[in-house]
């Protein structure tokens, strides 16, 4: 089993790819002293990244590409976060909207989980969004430029518009959902293929059905904890639910199907190797058996009021702690959809290869 796959790179390693000499924010917020982002700042204002003109961003494939040839999905996904003007990396992210600055790019993600700030999933929303139209406009104009209309690329640049329009569409309806698609710009494989799929809500921690909303958003910081819902190929169906507030190790209670049993052990590996190192999220494995397996289903990435009643307490998707969130439970859900997705994939080809 591999190393959560060809373009994992730990947050302190650079990503390597045609476009791994453009410039990004990654290095804007290494050499940021204060935080970027403060009483509602975006940090465009202040990055050293200059705007990237369609014509620049068409210099971005120029080189070492050949117009017939079809963009890799790492480069697809870099030109995405490029036109938002978001670093490579998500600890990279949230360092910045965390104002974390550590000694060097190698303490970044033990400083951030280290880190008791919480972060803002209203402030990760509006940074998402502050550079919506710009980023739809450049690609627009990318997409139509004479250059790129009359290559093989043009289709794989249209369907990049579709996604980064899904995103921020989703984007718009809560911080929870903000969070959702950022965390989706930071797989490497995204957009994933059915039925991989995954979607998340904050649960009211210890309250029925029967408590009120109020009582539940008033609760919300306090008790809250993130529930991730997850689709795979072969391990079937995943729950997981993680304190969202600050612990030293956070746990992490994963419901998942019989079949995911064999797979624990490399969970726990990959997982402890993408926190970077063992002893910052705890697994807490949960067999799900019988009529509770059948009843206990994710939803799918559908609009918010089509999923709520499938999720177990029917909550709704707009309860998040407006206090924020610790990064060691960011991350580690994160990590774990990561991991989980990548185990996944990998079991996917041995499968395949044995049918050959």
């Amino acid at each position: 089993m591999s190393n959560i796959g060809p373009n994992f790179r730990p947050p302190w390693q650079q990503a390597q790819s045609g476009l791994s000499k453009q410039p990004d924010n990654a290095s804007a917020t290494e050499n940021t002293q204060q935080g970027s982002i403060q009483n509602g700042v975006n940090p465009g204002q202040n990055a050293t990244q200059p705007s990237l003109s369609p014509a620049a961003l068409s210099g971005l494939f120029a080189t070492g590409l050949q117009s017939e040839l079809a963009l890799a999905s790492d480069q697809l996904l870099l030109l995405l976060k490029n036109l938002l003007q978001m670093p490579k990396e998500l600890a990279q992210l949230m360092a910045l909207l965390a104002d974390v600055a550590p000694d060097s790019a190698q303490a970044l993600l033990q400083n951030l989980l280290e880190s008791e700030v919480p972060l803002s999933l209203d402030k990760l929303q509006q940074l998402l969004l502050s550079h919506a139209d710009a980023a739809q406009d450049k690609l627009l104009k990318l997409l139509q430029s004479t250059a790129m209309s009359s290559s093989g690329q043009s289709s794989q640049l249209g369907e990049l518009l579709g996604t980064m329009t899904e995103l921020l569409q989703k984007a718009k309806e809560s911080p929870t959902q903000a969070l959702h698609s950022t965390m989706s710009l930071y797989l490497p494989n995204y957009p994933l293929h059915p039925p991989q799929a995954f979607s998340l809500r904050f649960e009211a921690n210890g309250k029925s059905d029967s408590d009120s909303e109020e009582s539940e958003e008033s609760s919300a910081d306090e008790e809250s904890q993130l529930a991730l819902f997850i689709n795979t190929l072969t391990l079937g169906q995943f729950k997981i639910t993680l304190a969202s507030q600050q612990r030293a190790p956070i746990e992490a209670v994963i419901h998942h199907e019989a079949i995911a049993a064999h797979f624990e052990q490399e969970l726990i590996r990959q997982t402890d190797l993408a926190m970077g190192g063992p002893g910052r999220i705890l697994l807490l494995f949960v067999p799900k058996t019988g009529a509770k397996a059948a009843h206990q289903k994710p939803p799918s990435e559908q609009p918010a009021s089509e999923t709520t009643s499938n999720n177990l307490n029917n909550q709704s998707v707009a309860i998040h702690p407006t206090g924020g969130v610790s990064m060691t439970a960011l991350y580690g859900a994160y990590a774990l959809i990561r991991v989980i997705f990548e185990v996944d994939t990998q079991n996917q080809v041995h499968l395949t290869r044995a049918m050959l």
